[in-house]
């Protein structure tokens, strides 16, 4: 593991202890759904795909890129998967579609949700 990667793993600790909200991760090729703490960013700004469009996500949402923790990256199944959260804090949850795997670096793994 490179400083970086721990330096991000260990500030993540701290963020997810101070601001993580519970959600659930259902994983469509097993059919697990699991209980996660995550940060749950709402109404993040849009993103820049490959040819220059900006495409708007309803979340994204973080977690440690591990099995025992959080969900890794590398098992996620774009559009298969979803997360049962709320749009608005405080707000009715639901199933969302897990869109992509936005990045997996530094310990944590970062899911677009439209």
């Amino acid at each position: 593991m490179t400083v970086f990667n721990d330096s991000m793993e260990h500030g993540f600790a701290t963020l997810i202890e101070q601001h993580g909200e519970t959600v659930s991760y259902k994983f469509r090729d097993s059919g697990d759904t699991v209980s996660r703490t995550a940060i749950v960013d709402r109404n993040p700004p849009a993103a820049i795909d490959q040819v220059g469009n900006a495409v708007a996500f309803e979340l994204l949402v973080y977690f440690y890129n591990n099995e025992a923790d959080g969900v890794q990256a590398n098992v996620v199944n774009n559009g298969g998967d979803e997360i049962y959260v709320s749009l608005k804090i405080n707000g009715t949850a639901e199933w969302r579609p897990v869109y992509t795997v936005m990045e997996s670096d530094g310990g944590i793994t970062q899911v677009a949700v439209r």
